[in-house]
């Protein structure tokens, strides 16, 4: 058997999984919660999407991003890293710098803050960030309708 990282469990399957999971937040503006079920049926249509790793490996960890650097095999990116993980497939750059301005609770102070990756809070992120008209330059809710 060939050793598997604690932090990481075997690969996912896609399941054929007949349209996606439901959102583990509660509340929202429903428009915005449709255009995030349409977003993570691309980038994470697997049994655990919360969890899932860049090329399909599940974590298990999610009291902060993953960060783990995996090689992308094929196409212009091969060789390079992607960090991606998530529902949404957030690459941790961009999950830092989403989290610092959406979630909703961020534990520690100023500098030394960090961020809860449990799935309620990878929805909370997506959906304050869609429909931050200020961020966009746009109402996204109100083009949905």
């Amino acid at each position: 058997m060939r050793y598997m990282p604690d932090w990481l469990d075997p690969p996912a399957r896609i399941t054929g999984l007949r349209g996606t999971m439901p959102l583990a937040m509660r509340g929202g503006d429903p428009y915005i919660r449709a255009l995030m079920r349409t977003i993570s049926a691309s980038e994470s249509n697997y049994a655990r999407p919360y969890h899932v790793l860049y090329g399909g490996r599940y974590v298990r960890n999610l009291s902060r991003h993953p960060n783990r650097c995996i090689r992308i095999p094929v196409g212009p990116n091969k060789g390079n890293c992607s960090t991606a993980a998530g529902r949404y497939q957030f690459l941790n750059k961009t999950w830092g710098k989403m989290a610092r301005r959406y979630h909703p609770n961020p534990r520690g102070i100023l500098l030394w803050r960090s961020f809860s990756f449990e799935p309620e809070y990878q929805d909370r992120v997506v959906h304050d960030w869609l429909s931050d008209r200020n961020f966009w330059n746009a109402d996204i809710p109100q083009m949905l309708r």
